[in-house]
């Protein structure tokens, strides 16, 4: 290993770390976000608190949105990382470890054509690692409060009524809602499927 290559292990090193900061700083924010809208729903009684958790799921997805780019950077990173780990710094502290003769070609290649993960598999993987859980919790209180505010729904219609958000009628966040859970569920599913093929999903 010559100086070129621990000066760009080291560099990119950095570039990951940072990256990883903003991944978490968001998750952070979410999470924040989460506890806020879940304190004001249930802590206030007023009908309209219930909208509360609603939009904060919207902000909420922006924050995936943002973190989305932010991941697709990060992956690449990782990729040249662990490509140097496993045949630079590998083989250097065990002989007898062969690493790919090749690997030059192969990195010098994420440089010239990053290989970054696609939008939609990046945005995938984030709900995956993160944000299942996070809209979980996010829509689980917001239907709690839903029904149980100011006293428990009578029967299902009388639920859907209160599902109304201004002109959008009840029936219509539902219908929305349903679709909305349905992607997530796919998301999760194709991730999984798909973590034995890439480098930046390994180990999660």
């Amino acid at each position: 290993m010559d100086k070129d290559e621990l000066t760009l292990y080291t560099e990119e090193m950095k570039r990951y770390l940072w990256f990883k900061s903003g991944l978490d700083t968001t998750r952070n924010l979410a999470v924040m976000i989460l506890f806020g809208m879940i304190f004001v729903s249930f802590g206030f009684s007023e009908p309209t608190s219930h909208r509360v958790p609603y939009f904060g799921s919207l902000a909420v997805f922006a924050l995936v949105l943002f973190e989305t780019r932010l991941f697709r950077f990060y992956a690449a990173s990782e990729t040249r990382i662990r490509l140097m780990e496993r045949h630079m710094i590998g083989p250097l502290f065990d002989k007898g470890i062969k690493g790919d003769v090749q690997w030059r070609e192969t990195l010098a290649e994420t440089y010239s054509r990053s290989k970054m993960p696609g939008f939609f598999e990046a945005i995938a993987f984030r709900i995956y690692k993160n944000y299942f859980i996070i809209f979980l919790a996010l829509d689980t209180s917001w239907i709690s409060k839903l029904y149980l505010a100011p006293q428990p729904a009578e029967d299902f219609a009388e639920f859907v009524h209160r599902l109304d958000l201004g002109i959008l009628p009840g029936w219509a966040t539902l219908a929305f809602m349903g679709v909305f859970w349905i992607l997530f569920i796919l998301a999760v599913f194709w991730i999984r499927r798909r973590k034995s093929r890439h480098e930046y999903l390994l180990g999660y």
